[in-house]
């Protein structure tokens, strides 16, 4: 009986080794297979980037030395994988020159489509606050066999199959009228340009077409979009290399690019619910110079002008896409899930279609002002990306023959990844304050103002500002007039002596620095290589500890009720001093970038500190969330305050 009792307790002795054997085994292979999984594909994603040589500097002057970075240093090569292409199934019904009809074979049997015309609601007054998010649909019109001419450029599409399991079908669908069938204003435009081009002295102006995606740096563009990187550098595009973010998100980059207004100074904007229709938007400008306008943005939701904001409430220019991004917003597929196809195609896809059906039918008969964003490329994971390199390329390719002897392209973004465990890294925190840029202005503008383009090529080394992009594009409005160009920054009185703002097209100052660029300290990479990391435990206490008070301050000041739960300090993750110091009346100061974690929430916060020769701790600009928050925060609409908030 013993004898059999110790057999059973070797046996299971031996089980319990195999098992922990195996599954150490399992464990070991698993970590060796998905390091090399991910590090193979690195290494693929590095070679395929054909033509980058990594440089010392970005900017290299005496008051600026932007370093340049590595884009595929070895840190981040766990962070980076492969993402896969979206696909879409092929419509049942799709759009023609402005016919729908049906798609034969289509895979639901017997189907009965209809169409709904969709209209933006219309506002005589501002009272319509909603505007922005209202459509008006007219009822469902059938469509016949043989097909049917569509007179909205905006339809949804809704199709009923026959049978025991009746399955319904919902998409959308855009068509782009010429200037002459699309409104009285583009009528009035189109009009005046036939006659100025009746004149012996006639000389059309460029137009501009901007194409951005958000959150994407220029190192992050190195990576993911090799192929048309090459593109842009064979086909004379200017890179900006220095070209620096001034505010935190997407927002006031847009404000400064687009307004010309300074970080957090908007006299049109003063609260979420303001409307943003008195805002001094260059579009305006290119309108009143009859210029055809338009813009579009793939998302609905995430939209710069209206991500927790009014927006507009009158139609801000010409050809307005977001219509359409409403109605397709949250939309059901035929099974229910959401798959982000419209018309058979992604957002991307239907976006970019609708940039060259408009330059299509506009290029020949006026100038025109065209401004886009991509927001759900890349904006929740950064590798997705990569999978437009092709897309991005091609189109590029399109406009560059369609346009490139009459427009000025231009090919931006506005800051790098902000949150995640890429921006937790130093080369993450580099990235983000350097979004990329490139610009291309066309033979014709080149061969009249040759000092444009010397400027253009001695700037890309220069720091550079959205504010600098408005005026930009104010020079290039002057062209469609007598105006004399550097002399339209009307929108503030700078102090005397103090010029923050320089168009592209006029040489930018060697003395110039984030301080007199308006670029706040806390975004400024002159010098931010030369960083050294800190193990001290009373300054790693100290600093959080600092950091966490000031993030409950700014929420019980602003805050009356118990909404947010107070946070409290849990580590510091990473300190590092900057090597240089600072000297300020008779105190000399060190500063410090600091990140920290904070409990019960588990958010990542980083901030830049300086600490006085006297013990004093100075937050240098704002305190800046570097994780996702999403969940965290639904109790609360303020935008500045989702970030700290964590919902009790």
């Amino acid at each position: 009986m013993k004898r059999r009792r110790n057999i059973c307790v070797y046996c299971f002795s031996v089980l319990i080794f195999l098992t922990l054997g195996i599954s150490f085994l399992y464990v070991v292979t698993s970590h060796y297979y998905y390091k090399n999984t991910y590090y193979d594909y690195f290494v693929k994603l590095r070679s395929e980037s054909h033509g980058f040589k990594l440089g010392d500097y970005l900017v290299n002057t005496n008051a600026c030395k932007i370093v340049e970075m590595n884009p595929f240093d070895p840190s981040i090569a766990v962070i980076i994988n492969e993402a896969t292409a979206q696909t879409c199934e092929e419509p049942l019904v799709h759009l023609v020159n402005g016919t729908l009809m049906y798609n034969d074979p289509h895979d639901i049997k017997e189907a009965r489509c209809c169409y709904n015309e969709i209209h933006r609601v219309t506002v005589k007054d501002y009272t319509q606050w909603t505007a922005d998010w209202t459509n008006r649909y007219s009822f469902c019109h059938l469509i016949q066999k043989q097909g049917v001419r569509v007179r909205s450029e905006f339809v949804k599409i809704q199709c009923k199959e026959n049978g025991r399991q009746s399955r319904t079908w919902t998409d959308f669908d855009v068509t782009v009228f010429p200037p002459e069938d699309h409104s009285e204003e583009t009528e009035v435009k189109l009009n005046y340009w036939e006659k100025e081009s009746a004149k012996e002295s006639f000389i059309k102006p460029p137009s501009v077409l901007i194409l951005g995606i958000d959150s994407i740096s220029r190192l992050h563009m190195i990576r993911s979009l090799p192929q048309t990187r090459t593109f842009l550098e064979i086909n004379d595009f200017v890179e900006m290399k220095g070209y620096t973010k001034i505010g935190e998100n997407t927002f006031p980059n847009m404000m400064a690019a687009l307004g010309g207004m300074k970080l957090d100074d908007y006299p049109c904007w003063r609260t979420r619910s303001t409307k943003l229709d008195d805002c001094p938007f260059i579009w305006k400008n290119f309108s009143d110079r009859n210029y055809i306008t338009g813009s579009v943005e793939d998302s609905a939701s995430l939209a710069n002008f209206n991500y927790m904001k009014t927006g507009f409430v009158r139609q801000p220019v010409d050809y307005y896409f977001r219509p359409l991004a409403v109605a397709y917003h949250g939309n059901k597929n035929r099974e229910g899930a959401f798959r982000g196809c419209v018309g058979g195609r992604t957002q991307t896809d239907l976006v970019l279609k609708y940039i060259q059906d408009f330059v299509s039918v506009v290029k020949n008969k006026a100038p025109y002002f065209f401004w886009s964003w991509f927001t759900t490329l890349a904006h929740d994971d950064f590798n997705d990306l990569r999978v437009f390199d092709s897309v991005f390329k091609n189109n590029l390719h399109k406009f560059l023959e369609s346009e490139g002897d009459n427009a000025v392209i231009l090919f931006i973004s506005d800051h790098g990844y902000r949150f995640g465990t890429f921006r937790e890294t130093y080369l993450g925190y580099y990235e983000e304050s350097l979004p990329f840029f490139f610009i291309r202005i066309p033979p014709s503008v080149k061969q009249r103002y040759p000092s444009w383009y010397k400027n253009l090529k001695i700037n890309s080394e220069r720091l550079t500002s959205p504010l600098d992009l408005h005026a930009t594009l104010e020079d290039i409005l002057t062209l469609s007039s007598n105006q004399k160009a550097h002399q339209s920054f009307t929108h503030y009185n700078w102090d005397p002596g103090f010029r923050p703002v320089y168009s592209f097209f006029e040489e930018t100052p060697e003395n110039r620095t984030c301080e007199s660029s308006n670029i706040p300290k806390q975004y400024c990479r002159c010098g931010s290589n030369f960083l050294k990391s800190v193990q001290n435990q009373t300054l790693s206490l100290l600093i959080g500890t600092h950091m966490i008070n000031e993030i409950n301050g700014i929420i019980s000041e602003k805050i009356l009720n118990r909404t947010c739960v107070s946070l409290r300090f849990k580590k510091t993750l990473y300190i590092k001093q900057f090597a240089y110091r600072i000297a300020e009346a008779a105190s000399v100061s060190t500063d410090y970038l600091v990140a920290v974690e904070a409990s019960p929430s588990d958010a990542t916060f980083e901030a830049r500190y300086r600490i006085f020769s006297n013990g004093q701790l100075l937050v240098v600009g704002n305190i800046s969330r570097i994780n996702s928050y999403q969940g965290q925060s639904d109790c609360l609409n303020d935008p500045l305050l989702k970030s700290f908030c964590y919902c009790s």
